[in-house]
């Protein structure tokens, strides 16, 4: 079983909608805070989660931005087909030679594949 918003290129259109409301917006990020990494990673975590469930349109059935700090997931939502898609935003800098990877424990995320269900992307 698999998901149709996935594996027929849905996500695509979503990923370009969030592309273009970030590059829309350009004073989420403060003088103070514009050369800071983490400010950045975090004003566009944000800008994402508030708007995320517009942007899935009719494919959001259930719609969550709501979770602990150190969870694996920024937001997550069940689409049409009944899955539950965990999506951690991530940026990346692309004029920086090193780049902190996200970890996560095997532990972890195998509880997430063992439900069929469940859509990591």
């Amino acid at each position: 079983m698999v998901s149709s918003f996935f594996y027929e290129g849905h996500y695509q259109s979503v990923a370009l909608s969030i592309n273009n409301y970030i590059n829309s917006e350009p004073e989420f990020l403060s003088a103070r805070t514009i050369h800071s990494h983490r400010a950045t990673g975090d004003a566009i975590e944000e800008l994402v989660a508030d708007k995320f469930d517009s942007f899935l349109g009719n494919w959001c059935k259930e719609y969550s931005s709501n979770f602990a700090r150190r969870a694996m997931a920024d937001v997550a939502f069940r689409d049409t087909e009944d899955f539950y898609c965990v999506v951690d935003v991530k940026t990346h800098r692309q004029d920086t030679k090193f780049n902190m990877l996200n970890i996560t424990s095997v532990e972890r995320i195998s509880r997430f594949y063992e439900d069929d269900k469940i859509s990591l992307r």
